[in-house]
């Protein structure tokens, strides 16, 4: 595929890990808006606008400024949530969210699922099973077998 195409198609792609805080050597809009202007066309000011009202969904006052590393944790958090997210990701990789944002973590999901989205939610314990509102398709789990289908929790 040309690269063009294959831009485009990982533009299409979130994620969201455990560990993950951006690029340290960037301010906080830098990181967020970035992929989305690497990958596709769309224009800064677009993207600034979709970047607030997302941010402002997961608890922040709108687009954060400033150095990442300066925020406190949950705000970066959230952050990377809105970077990974700006893009109305036709696959989305998340690590199990911080507890204060699950709640507006399964709604933007159940929003992307009714899209015809794919979510990868990777989790240390049970927690996205515990949610009666998260309908998944597929429960794996790792084990030293390797993965194993799951039956969620009903």
């Amino acid at each position: 595929m040309s690269h063009d195409y294959a831009a485009a198609l990982r533009g299409r792609i979130g994620r969201v890990f455990e560990s993950d805080i951006g690029l340290p050597f960037l301010d906080a809009e830098t990181n967020i808006l970035l992929p989305q202007l690497h990958h596709t066309n769309r224009g800064t000011s677009e993207l600034r606008i979709r970047a607030a009202a997302l941010a402002r969904e997961f608890g922040l006052p709108g687009l954060p400024v400033g150095p990442l590393v300066e925020l406190a944790p949950l705000d970066a958090a959230r952050a990377m949530l809105v970077r990974a997210l700006l893009g109305e990701p036709a696959l989305l990789f998340l690590h199990d969210p911080i507890p204060p944002l699950r709640a507006a973590v399964l709604n933007r999901i159940a929003t992307l699922l009714d899209g015809g989205s794919a979510v990868v939610w990777l989790a240390k314990t049970g927690s996205p099973r515990n949610s009666a509102s998260y309908a998944a398709t597929q429960w794996l789990r790792l084990t030293e077998q390797g993965l194993t289908l799951a039956r969620p929790a009903r």
